[in-house]
C-alpha cells in the first residue's frame, strides 16, 4: 500500500495507523516537529509540502491532522479568516493530485459545520462519499475526555462500528501506580512552581489551579490583585491547569499546562503525560527541547489509541474495497448510549 501522512507533526496519528497496519510510505510536513517524527521513522520518505513534492501512484491512504486552532474554542475561532486554514483547505488540492481511496483529517468538534456544510460538497463533486465520525477518547481506553471530529471521505465503502463503551480509566488506575525515576522532570514551568510548592496539599480533586491561586494566594478581594499591562492577573496560572480528580477522565490535554498528580502532591512528569495521558509508546522518542515545546507536540494530534481504532477500520475497508453506499453520513460516538 502507498500511505501519506500529511502533517500529523510528532506522529500520533501515525503511531496508531502503523499498529493497525497501515504504516506510513510518504510523509508531508511543514517543518514543525520534524525532529521527533525523524528519530521514530528515520527511514521513511519526508517532504516540505510547500515545495519538494514527488509523484506517487496509486495512493490508497491520505491521512491528516492539520492546525484546528482556527476553530478550536481555545482560539480566536477565525475559521477560514484564519492563515492557518489553509493548510486545511490544501487537502482538497491533495486529494486531486493523489487521488487516494481515502482520505481522513482530524480536527476539533467545532469545525464539523465547515466540513459539512463546505468541504463535504468539494469532494462529491469529484467522486467521494463522506462520513463525519465524532469520537470521545475516553471510550478508547483513554483518560481523556478528549471530543475529536474526523472528516473522511472514501470511495470504499467504510464500515464504523461504535466503540465497546467499556467504562472509562479513571485518573488513579492510570496513575497510581506508575513507576517514577529520578530523572523524570516535572512538567511544569516556574509560574506555577512559584505559587504553589509548598501548599500543594491544598489544591483540591479537580480544581482549576487559577481557582487555587485565588483561594491560596490571591485572596478573595479580585481588585487587590495586581495586574499587568495587559490587565492579566499577575502570577495566576491559566485555568487549563489543574489537579486531576482520581475517581475521574482528565480533561482534554492541550498544551504546556501544569496537572497536579491526583494522588500524591507534586507535579505530574513529562513522561506520565506522554505514557499515562496521552499514551505514546514507552520507547517513542521526542526530540530534546525546551518542556514546554514537547508538550505541545504531543497535544497537537490524534492520540495513537484512537488513531488505532479507526485505522482498524480503514483497514477493513481498504482490503475487503467495496462500493460505497452513502453520500453522506455522521455517526456520533461521544457520549454512551
Amino acid at each position: 500500500m502507498n500511505i501519506i501522512s500529511y502533517l500529523t507533526y510528532a506522529g500520533g496519528f501515525d503511531i496508531g495507523m502503523q499498529d493497525a497496519g497501515l504504516p506510513v510510505t510518504y510523509h508531508l510536513h511543514d517543518g514543525y516537529a520534524q525532529k521527533t517524527w525523524e528519530r521514530n521513522w528515520p527511514a521513511n520518505i519526508r517532504t516540505n509540502h510547500w515545495k519538494d513534492r514527488v509523484n506517487i501512484p496509486n495512493v490508497d491512504l491520505l491521512f491528516a491532522n492539520p492546525p484546528c486552532a482556527c476553530w478550536s474554542v481555545n482560539g480566536k475561532q477565525l475559521g477560514l479568516d484564519d492563515p492557518r486554514a489553509a493548510d486545511t483547505l490544501r487537502l482538497f488540492d491533495l486529494a486531486k493530485e493523489y487521488k487516494p481511496k481515502i482520505l481522513i483529517t482530524e480536527s476539533v468538534v467545532p469545525a464539523m459545520k465547515f466540513f459539512e456544510e463546505e468541504f463535504a460538497e468539494k469532494f462529491h463533486w469529484v467522486g467521494y462519499s463522506t462520513k463525519i465520525v465524532l469520537v470521545n477518547a475516553k471510550w478508547h481506553g483513554m483518560i481523556q475526555d478528549r471530543k475529536r471530529m474526523f472528516f473522511i471521505a472514501s470511495k470504499v465503502g467504510i464500515d464504523i462500528p461504535a466503540p465497546n463503551w467499556a467504562p472509562p480509566r479513571t485518573c488513579r488506575e492510570a496513575l497510581g501506580a506508575f513507576p517514577i525515576f529520578g530523572d523524570d522532570k516535572p512538567a511544569t514551568r516556574p509560574l506555577e512552581r512559584r505559587a504553589f510548592d509548598g501548599q500543594m496539599d491544598q489544591i483540591l480533586p479537580g480544581e482549576s489551579l487559577a481557582k487555587a491561586w485565588a483561594r491560596l494566594v490571591g485572596g478573595p478581594n479580585e481588585e487587590e490583585w495586581e495586574r499587568n499591562s495587559r490587565g492579566h492577573v499577575t502570577g495566576r496560572p491559566p485555568f487549563c491547569s489543574y489537579r486531576l480528580h482520581p475517581d475521574k477522565s482528565s480533561r482534554a490535554f492541550t498544551g504546556y499546562y501544569a496537572y497536579v498528580h491526583p494522588l500524591e502532591h507534586r507535579w505530574l512528569t513529562l513522561r506520565e503525560i506522554k505514557d499515562c495521558v496521552c499514551e505514546f509508546p514507552e520507547d517513542y522518542m521526542f526530540h530534546e527541547q525546551h518542556i514546554g515545546e514537547m508538550m505541545k507536540e504531543m497535544s497537537r494530534g490524534v492520540m495513537p489509541p484512537v488513531a488505532r481504532w479507526l485505522g482498524g477500520h480503514i483497514k477493513q475497508a481498504l482490503d475487503m474495497s467495496i462500493a460505497c453506499d452513502v453520500d453522506h453520513e455522521v455517526i456520533d460516538y461521544r457520549i454512551a448510549p
